[in-house]
């Protein structure tokens, strides 16, 4: 017999019409206690009448545009009812493709435990690509080679129509968490009314918050709001898991082989760099937009660290370590300027911990070092000078876990944080910088005509242009020191240097 109790499978079986109910029945609440009865009343009068039109009634079609000529006219009406209906409506469709994220995601979990219980790949997974290679006849060799020539770039690009704030996602992504912790079979009923009301706050938190900022977008905004926002939220934990599955994936098809799997993904924007039409992208913009990505991946590598120094407390009474970092170690210990007080020196017996700090406190330097304009900056902060730095010190710690019985502790966090230094590095993404080529013409043609070069290169053919410039790019002058320019030339010639 079945012992799971009724609630628990009512849990289980819950549908996507079920959290839709949940969180609308909460926002009718919400619009009833924020606004008025009344309102509530209109919202679901124009939503009945859109369904209604949409089932074919005629009638339904003539009210509805009835119903929209008199908000369409108080629509000046700061405040007023058809701001609340148009709140109403968009906070609805915000929850209703909530909800539907929800059961997108509960679908393919539900895939993806069938298809380990039936010990087979799920279908579109990385397992299951690896298995039609392999049936298809793809040796351990050739998918090596096609591993060594992979390379996946997605780019983000500056959006204007994408102008949901940041403050309005993180709600939703609340919204979202609390929905799971309600819906979970491992949460007791007697915690769902609390929940609830917890749910219910957020979705009034929704409705009293702006959609939209209420001055000007800048170019910072969409580089915090569109691409900084997805890498922190979502690409730093889930570009681990992708090479973990990817991992797995090969050693089941090809079990005796041994793969490198190079860091294949990486990221681009434009956003920040792309000048084409945007005067406000300037060389301060585009050198922020650097430092604003810089910043991002060291403020997330540093809490992997301080993790890392919490779970590594391998003593030297119980393990040993690689010659090569014990060194490295020393080294380190050495080159320090502070005495024995030093809070390093209390983990003498936990060489990984003290190595920790060390690397702890040089992001932290690193990060002291990129808040300042790189004019100012000395790069003598005792930082790192490059991720490649920190990531031969980081493989040194995995080398001497691997040869010292500590495989196991390699496995998760410290794996995860290599891979994301070896997608991410210092940069998070290349930016792409990119100008019209019209400006490019007309500051090439205002270069070589003020050196006497060449008087109207824009009307030199191509074979013309490609001769005079490959012999400009092959000579050991400098066109543009020290001149002064127009200013679209100057502009132009500017952010060479930054590049």
């Amino acid at each position: 017999m079945n012992s799971t109790s009724n609630s628990d499978r009512s849990l289980r079986e819950s549908t996507i019409g079920d959290v839709i109910r949940l969180l609308v029945d909460m926002l009718g609440e919400t619009i009833v206690s924020q606004s008025a009865r009344l309102d509530f009343e209109l919202v679901e009068e124009i939503r009945g009448l859109s369904k209604a039109w949409r089932a074919g009634e005629t009638s339904a079609s003539a009210e509805l545009r009835k119903t929209s000529s008199a908000l369409a006219e108080s629509v000046s009406c700061a405040g007023g009812i058809t701001a609340t209906v148009v709140k109403a409506f968009l906070t609805y469709f915000q929850l209703v493709n909530l909800a539907e994220e929800h059961e997108r995601v509960r679908i393919l979990e539900h895939r993806a435990e069938q298809a380990f219980i039936d010990k087979k790949p799920m279908d579109e997974s990385i397992a299951a690509a690896c298995q039609t290679l392999k049936r298809e006849g793809v040796d351990a060799e050739t998918m090596q080679s096609i591993l060594n020539r992979l390379e996946i770039r997605p780019v983000f690009t500056a959006h204007p129509t994408e102008s949901r704030r940041r403050t309005v996602r993180q709600i939703l992504k609340r919204i979202s968490q609390m929905v799971d912790r309600i819906q979970s079979s491992g949460t007791f009923e007697f915690q769902r009314p609390a929940l609830k009301d917890q749910l219910h706050s957020l979705i009034v938190l929704l409705w009293q918050s702006d959609e939209i900022r209420q001055r000007r977008l800048t170019v910072m905004d969409e580089v915090r709001n569109t691409g900084l926002y997805f890498f922190e939220e979502t690409l730093f934990d889930v570009v681990p898991v992708i090479y973990e599955e990817l991992k797995n994936a090969l050693e089941d098809s090809w079990p005796e082989t041994g793969f490198d799997i190079p860091p294949f993904l990486n990221f681009g924007s434009w956003i920040g760099g792309d000048r084409d039409g945007n005067p406000l992208v300037t060389d301060e913009v585009t050198e922020s937009a650097l430092r604003a990505h810089k910043e991002l991946a060291l403020k997330r590598y540093a809490a992997d660290v301080e993790e890392l120094y919490e779970l590594l407390s391998v003593s030297r009474n119980r393990a040993s370590f690689s010659t090569e970092f014990l060194e490295q170690l020393r080294s380190e210990l050495a080159a320090l300027t502070t005495g024995p007080d030093d809070v390093v020196y209390r983990f003498d017996q936990e060489p990984y911990r003290q190595m920790l700090v060390l690397i702890f406190r040089k992001i932290q330097a690193t990060r002291e070092d990129n808040r300042k304009p790189w004019a100012k900056s000395s790069g003598n902060s005792g930082g790192y000078r490059s991720a490649s730095q920190f990531l031969a010190e980081l493989r040194t710690i995995d080398t001497s876990l691997q040869q010292n019985r500590g495989a196991e502790l390699t496995q998760g966090l410290l794996s995860g944080l290599i891979r994301r230094v070896e997608v991410f590095g210092f940069h998070l993404a290349s930016l792409d910088v990119r100008q019209h080529a019209k400006r490019h013409r007309q500051a090439i043609a205002e270069i070589l005509e003020s050196q006497g070069i060449a008087d109207g290169y824009q009307e030199l053919s191509e074979v013309q242009k490609l001769a005079l410039l490959n012999a400009e790019l092959n000579s050991d002058r400098s066109l543009t020191a020290k001149l002064n320019f127009s200013a679209p030339t100057s502009e132009i010639v500017s952010i060479f240097p930054l590049i």
